[in-house]
This record gives structure tokens, C-alpha cells and sequence, in this order.
């Protein structure tokens, strides 16, 4: 797992800059009452208004993986990104990208990916309906869909979730996030 997050980080050169932001997300599953932790960062270097590149990487319990590449800004409310890396996998090759679309009041991003164990992808939207406070919807491979509320600690780079997936097999999970941004 350490390697992972070593390639994702080596992968990436650019140091922290006002053109730099990353996020660090504590992403914790509840399945039948047991708590399976993991951690992802993406860490963005815009090189110009249109054209930048990112990194990012997951370690878990069960899974690691990192990819890196391109990200292009088509309009001030959307970025979009493909980047190539390796998972945990007899055949570690994984390609992934994803699609970000946003303001102040809403966002949405899809993720896919795949490569050696196979396609995945996530969508989180989120409605800010008070200044800290949002509700959306989650939805992603092999676990479901289902409600997402998001808490941001004020005066803080700090925002909280949860999530209640109805499973595609017909068992909910449940899953509590928290992420704290910098640049």
C-alpha cells in the first residue's frame, strides 16, 4: 500500500503553489455493523487557465491504487481529467478519469475507471441548501445508491458526510466521510 501512495506522490511533481489544491478524505464503510477504513488524496496543479494535471490515490484494508494525468478546464464550472496508474491487481494497469461540474450552491462528479480488476464508477451530487449544510445523492459500482448529507465545519477547510447506499443485491451500508482541503 505504501508504494502506491509513493508512486501517486512521485508522479506528481509540482510543489504546493496558489495554482495547487488536494484534498485528503477519510472514507470509512459501515457493512453489517463493521467499520473498513480507507484514505484517498487528489492533489490538482493548474498550469494555466484551460490546462493542468492531478494525481490521486486510495489505500485500504482490502485495496490501493494511484493514477495520474491531464486535467483540462473547458468553462470556470467544469473540469475534466484521465490519468493512467496502478491497483492492486495480478494485472495492476488502471486508467481513470472523471468529470466535475460546479458552483458555490451545487456540484456533481463522476468517476470511472478501470483496468485489471475490472469497470467502476462513483457520482456524488451535492445541493448546498443553507451556507454549511448540503444534501444530495450517491451513487457507485457494487455498493448502490442512495442519500448523501454534507456538514462544513465553519471558519474550518473541514467538511463532513454520510451516506446510506440501498445495495443493488438488496443490503443497505452506510458510509461517513471526512475531508479536510488545503492549497
Amino acid at each position: 500500500m505504501k508504494n502506491f501512495l509513493l508512486f501517486g506522490l512521485l508522479l506528481f511533481p509540482p510543489v504546493l503553489t496558489a495554482q495547487t489544491t488536494a484534498q485528503i478524505e477519510s472514507w470509512n464503510d459501515i457493512v453489517g455493523g463493521k467499520v473498513v477504513p480507507q484514505l484517498d488524496a487528489y492533489v490538482t496543479h493548474k498550469s494555466s487557465e484551460r490546462l493542468g494535471s492531478f494525481a490521486w490515490f486510495l489505500t485500504g484494508q482490502y485495496w490501493s491504487e494511484a493514477y495520474a494525468g491531464m486535467e483540462l478546464y473547458p468553462k470556470k464550472w467544469m473540469a475534466v481529467n484521465m490519468g493512467v496508474g496502478l491497483e492492486t491487481d495480478k494485472n495492476p494497469w488502471r486508467i481513470g478519469g472523471s468529470v466535475w461540474m460546479g458552483s458555490q450552491k451545487q456540484s456533481l462528479l463522476t468517476v470511472l475507471e478501470t483496468g485489471g480488476s475490472g469497470f467502476w464508477w462513483r457520482s456524488i451530487y451535492n445541493r448546498k441548501f443553507w451556507k454549511n449544510f448540503g444534501i444530495g445523492a450517491i451513487g457507485q459500482a457494487q455498493r448502490g445508491a442512495g442519500p448523501r448529507v454534507q456538514f462544513d465545519i465553519p471558519k474550518t477547510p473541514i467538511k463532513v458526510w454520510a451516506a446510506d447506499f440501498f445495495n443493488w443485491n438488496g443490503k443497505p451500508t452506510q458510509a461517513v466521510g471526512v475531508v479536510y482541503s488545503f492549497n
